[in-house]
C-alpha cells in the first residue's frame, strides 16, 4: 500500500540473478530491500536483522526508514 500511495515502483530481483554481483555482498536473505544511487547501494534493510524488523513490521516504520534516503514531492 505505501507504494501505491506514494506513486512508487519497486522491482524485484530473482535471488539467482544477483550471485556474484556487489548486490550479493550485501543481501544474503529474502525479502531484503535495497536504496541504489549511481549504481551504489546507500542502504538496505536485512530481512534476518533485528534491528531493521521494525522497518518491515509496519508502513508508518518503513516509510521512516525508506524517507531518510528519498525525498517524496
Amino acid at each position: 500500500s505505501y507504494l501505491e500511495e506514494n506513486n512508487l515502483t519497486f522491482y524485484a530481483i530473482n535471488g539467482n540473478d544477483i550471485e556474484d554481483t556487489d548486490i550479493c555482498e550485501c543481501v544474503k536473505y529474502s525479502p531484503s530491500i535495497a536504496l541504489y544511487n549511481n549504481g551504489e547501494i546507500v542502504d538496505y534493510l536485512d530481512a534476518n536483522s533485528d534491528e531493521d524488523l521494525e522497518f518491515y513490521d509496519t508502513k508508518e516504520g518503513f516509510s521512516s526508514w525508506f524517507t531518510k534516503y528519498v525525498k517524496l514531492k
